[in-house]
């Protein structure tokens, strides 16, 4: 049996001939939508306005018919054909059925198609054989002859196009497809391009002498730009997490069109500018994740459901496609959806995806539990990945998660989540530990099911718009926050994540485990009643008091309660003195690493933990809005700051060299006026405060809503003066959170 594709006498008589000109369809479909999506993507690039036109519809039937052709001209099918090669098969004969096609529809010369030549093999003996026996002469007839040599005229000088039109810009840029793992550069390689990223995540990995730091990069962001106007070599090697495509732009091209659209390179400056203020400022610059592939940690789990809930949160703020097998299918064909990675019509389904990509703001792939195909394209499509169980399941990891994503290159495999199921909230989560213990996931979520708001909080992490609280430390002062509480909770406002210093730790901690306003106030008022029973002086050998009887009162506040098991996702900040660092408490006993993170020094013992030794947050991080802003990539933060820059509230009359004795004789004295000197506890605070807080108020211009309360002066035997340090607090706080939840509201919307 012959292995020829088709007969000469076959081609001529219509049925593949049909079929030869269907190849050339989608091969034209093909590039129109490649350079319709480039041009799209230099328009978003540009911050221009993007109106999705009718030319996506040129692939709504994918191929189904070939009456309504895609207008493409040979320099587009030139610069695009190492896209479409993977459609044309390797049958020489094929290929000379749709050489012949070309050689009708548009006139060649040899020199001016070398890619169009590799993509038909039209260099090579056996298409040349084949298409002289199927059409009797050389293949070389085809080409048209190079016309004469034009004498170039000297050139007018005219003023450089201040407008930018995407059209001329898209003929400099070179269309690089990256897939799953692959790396772009490496770092230390000379900067030669710079690339803008179509669809797909990379991660931008910058090794130094103490240690690595990486960076997410996704749809519309710009990589390699400043190595290649300084002319320096890269300073990250770049991997592609997922297929992703990408615009190459080389420095032949970026002169040609300094010199020509200097609006394009001015544009490309001012991007650079904000990136390097951005990284000056340390605020993240991951963007959200474009496409979630989620998988069930068992067969047991039933994602339909689950997915479908999600999604219908999701479309409160985006717009969200759900894709499933089934889906693929119906748009497709059936069975498509189990192509492998290397089969025929892998094209066909990559160029429907990216298409989907373009129309939605979020594709959501559902993963089946055993490794298929489909699975296997899920994995290769995610930008994140959402591993969903039951809470009271077994919490090993099942087949895919052992077998691909636990294994390869760290470097490129998407970030993981892991989110588990309850049935409702009658009962706080517990053995998360286990979990979290058997797979390497970046953040967790606990999901009640009956419960709307918990799915409505998974969306907005899902979309870069989970909502941040930090509270910072300040001691007594730390009892502002609750005037900042009230007025989030007449505003019906409640955070995604809470974090915290000091106080603020635990304050935000009890907030975090759903403590009302009221029942936070009542707690606060019998503390102050009752405050100094926890004062438990001791010899000053390691601290002023033993802390026994406030390890007691922490532990009775928060119990048994882990951090990894809180409905609201929660963080605070310690400072380990054993390694000179912050420490991220984001697991473990809570009320112990609430006790690290407000244990004064000197006042206080430290807190031994795994070997080291652990003091209050603030020596680090007083209002740790930077740590929220990664918690939450990026989405709307507000921090509270009850640690006034200045302080106006005491006048002291001592001189330096005071004494303790100086001090008590002056009190009760009739004969002097009474000495005023800040106390021991009051110096330290104040003391690690103003240093940590240097940078404020400047270092808010990254923070949505920041929130300083009006210092009021406070006094452990007086309750009342605790009512008015929560009422000033709240009065200023509850005009800025009325207008911080409608711009929220407003950015939804959008």
């Amino acid at each position: 049996m012959s292995d020829e594709l088709f007969s000469r006498e076959e081609i001529l008589g219509g049925l593949h001939g049909s079929q030869a000109k269907r190849l050339l369809f989608w091969i034209e479909t093909h590039t129109a939508y490649m350079v319709f999506r480039a041009r799209r993507a230099i328009r978003q690039f540009l911050g221009q306005e993007v109106v999705y036109d009718a030319a996506p519809e040129l692939l709504k039937d994918l191929g189904l018919s070939i009456q309504s052709r895609a207008k493409v001209t040979l320099d587009e099918l030139e610069r695009y054909a190492p896209h479409w090669q993977s459609l044309v098969p390797d049958n020489p004969k094929a290929r000379a059925a749709l050489i012949r096609l070309f050689g009708r529809k548009y006139k060649m010369r040899s020199d001016a198609v070398p890619r169009i030549r590799a993509a038909l093999g039209m260099d090579t003996a056996e298409v040349q054989d084949a298409y002289q026996t199927l059409h009797r002469k050389p293949l070389e007839t085809l080409y048209r002859q190079p016309g004469k040599k034009i004498t170039p005229q000297p050139e007018t000088l005219e003023a450089p196009d201040e407008t930018v039109n995407p059209e001329e810009i898209e003929t400099e840029l070179d269309w690089i497809h990256l897939p799953h793992g692959a790396q772009l550069f490496q770092q230390g390689d000379v900067g030669d391009s710079f690339y803008i990223v179509i669809n797909g995540r990379l991660r931008a990995v910058t090794r130094r002498r103490d240690g690595e730091t990486s960076v997410e990069l996704g749809h519309n962001e710009i990589i390699g730009e400043a190595a290649l106007m300084a002319e320096t070599a890269y300073a990250s090697s770049v991997y592609a997490i997922r297929d992703s495509d990408l615009l190459k732009f080389s420095r032949q091209s970026l002169n040609r069109l300094a010199q020509n659209h200097p609006a394009f390179t001015l544009h490309l400056m001012q991007r650079m500018a904000a990136e390097l203020y951005a990284e000056a400022r340390q605020t993240p610059t991951s963007s959200a994740p474009r496409a979630v592939a989620i998988f069930p940690a068992n067969a047991d789990v039933s994602l339909s459901g689950f997915i479908h809930r999600l999604a219908t949160s999701l479309g409160k703020i985006t717009k969200v496609l759900h894709l499933t097998p089934e889906v693929l299918d119906e748009a497709l064909g059936a069975g498509l959806a189990q192509t492998p990675q290397r089969g025929t019509d892998n094209s066909r389904i990559a160029g429907w995806l990216s298409q989907q990509e373009g129309k939605y703001d979020l594709l959501l792939y559902q993963a089946e539990a055993e490794l298929s195909a489909w699975t296997k394209r899920c994995i290769r499509q995610a930008d994140r990945v959402l591993i969903v169980g039951n809470a009271n399941d077994n919490p090993k990891p099942g087949q895919v998660e052992t077998e691909v994503l636990s294994a390869g290159n760290p470097y490129t495999k998407p970030p993981q989540e892991l989110a588990l199921l309850h049935p409702n909230r009658s009962r706080p989560p517990t053995g998360t530990r286990r979990w979290l213990e058997a797979r390497p996931v970046t953040r967790h979520y606990h999901i009640a099911q009956d419960t709307e708001a918990d799915f409505d909080r998974l969306a907005r992490f899902l979309t870069g718009k989970a909502i941040g609280i930090v509270f910072g430390g300040g001691f007594t002062r730390g009892f502002a926050h609750g005037g900042v509480i009230k007025a989030l909770e007449e505003v019906e406002l409640r955070p995604d994540f809470v974090g915290g210093t000091s106080i603020g730790a635990a304050i935000g901690g009890l907030y975090a485990l759903e403590w009302s306003y009221q029942k936070l106030m009542d707690r606060g008022r019998g503390f102050v009643s009752e405050g100094r029973k926890y004062i438990d002086l001791t010899l000053p050998l390691v601290s002023l008091i033993s802390s026994r009887k406030l390890n007691k009162l922490t532990q009775e506040l928060f119990g048994d309660t882990r951090i990894e098991d809180m409905w609201t996702n929660f963080f605070c900040v310690s400072s380990n003195l054993t390694r000179g660092r912050m420490m991220i408490h984001q697991r473990g006993p809570l009320w112990r690493a609430i006790r690290a993170s407000y244990s004064l020094p000197t006042i206080m013992p430290p807190v031994p933990m795994d070997g080291d030794i652990l003091v209050d947050g603030a020596l680090f991080s007083n209002l740790p809005a930077d740590t929220m802003r990664e918690m939450v990539e990026g989405g709307p933060t507000l921090v509270i700051n009850v640690s006034p820059k200045e302080e106006h509230l005491q006048r002291y009359n001592f001189d330096e060299g005071i004494s303790a004795m100086q001090l008590l004789w002056s009190r009760f004295s009739p004969f002097q006026e009474e000495l005023k000197a800040p106390s021991l506890i009051s110096a330290i605070t104040r003391s690690i405060v103003v240093g940590r807080d240097e940078t404020w108020p400047e270092a808010a211009r990254d923070i949505d809503l920041y929130l300083e309360p009006p210092p009021v002066e406070f006094d452990f035997n007086d309750a009342k003066s605790l009512d008015a340090m929560i009422e000033a607090s709240y009065q200023a706080a509850i005009g800025p959170v009325k207008a911080w939840k409608q711009k929220i509201r407003m950015k939804d919307k959008g």
